[in-house]
């Protein structure tokens, strides 16, 4: 398929030109076609990309669908993949030098004792150059279990972040749209999967079917965002209130791991020259000690 910001670009212009989406999918191409199956047999678009697209992006497309907005939406999704994988890159960037250099360094500390044919030693050393850095990164990508959420503390505050984000702009732009709460309630929640507004989301569901306003859900979610929602459910404010709070939690993520990035980078390189250090120290004391010195 299709990279998404390409996807959302050329179906907003084949829109704009008053091609139906089928006939726009068949001109994208791509691995689409179980997409343009369930648009033959009578899906909407948002149905038909289920499965294809992000949960968020299906929300946003649902709400595009009940405001008639669809060529703003579509614009707007092919931006923010755009962002995102910019974003992706420079974080990748800025951890590439010193995962290079952990690398470089796993190679040449086991060289001595390679040499001498002491394999365990050569494997000691470089498992201590690269099994901190790898399992760290296992454990922060650490994936929820059921009755058992990610905690909202480093290192996974970002995805808590993220997520919580991502459910409060489905929901704001649902509910704008004037998407009934039923059906935007599970649209909203799978778009912020494990995160702690989709576990409210969840709550509120049963609020919604008994009638009850969203409020009393609301009991995960920080005080802030708690105190604002429900003033703005009262207000009738509900969806511009989402979509401010998850802009803020948006930018609360970036800041952290721009923060976290600053921070890791020169405490992997101090660890990583400690280790060299080591590796040197440990390398002449054993010339010392053959040389009977």
């Amino acid at each position: 398929m299709a990279s998404l910001p390409t996807l959302y670009r050329a179906l907003a212009s084949l829109h704009r030109a008053g091609v139906g989406w089928r006939e726009a999918l068949d001109s994208v191409g791509g691995a689409l076609h179980e997409p343009r199956q369930r648009l033959a047999q009578g899906a909407t678009l948002p149905q038909a990309l289920t499965g294809h697209v992000p949960p968020l992006d299906v929300a946003l497309l649902r709400a595009a669908e009940a405001s008639g907005t669809y060529e703003r939406v579509l614009e707007h999704l092919a931006q923010r993949h755009e962002e995102e994988h910019r974003a992706r890159g420079k974080r990748r960037a800025a951890l590439a030098y010193p995962l290079t250099v952990a690398h470089v360094s796993a190679l040449l500390m086991p060289l001595p004792d390679l040499v001498r044919g002491d394999l365990p030693a050569a494997a000691g050393w470089a498992l201590a150059a690269l099994a901190p850095i790898y399992l760290f990164m296992a454990y922060s990508r650490r994936a929820p279990r059921p009755g058992r959420p990610l905690p909202a503390r480093f290192p996974f505050t970002a995805r808590v972040l993220e997520m919580d984000a991502r459910a409060l702009a489905a929901l704001g732009a649902l509910y704008d749209a004037g998407v009934p709460l039923r059906e935007a309630l599970p649209m909203a929640r799978e778009a912020g999967t494990h995160g702690r507004v989709a576990r409210d989301l969840a709550r509120a569901e049963a609020f919604v079917a008994e009638g009850a306003p969203l409020a009393g859900a609301w009991t995960e979610v920080p005080d802030d965002l708690r105190v604002g929602l429900a003033s703005a459910e009262r207000a009738g404010s509900l969806g511009r209130e989402c979509a401010a709070s998850a802009e803020r939690l948006a930018l609360d993520a970036d800041l952290w791991r721009q923060r976290v990035l600053g921070r890791s980078v020169p405490l992997v390189m101090l660890a990583l020259g400690l280790l060299v250090a080591a590796r040197v120290i440990s390398f002449y004391a054993g010339i010392f000690r053959l040389a009977g010195l």
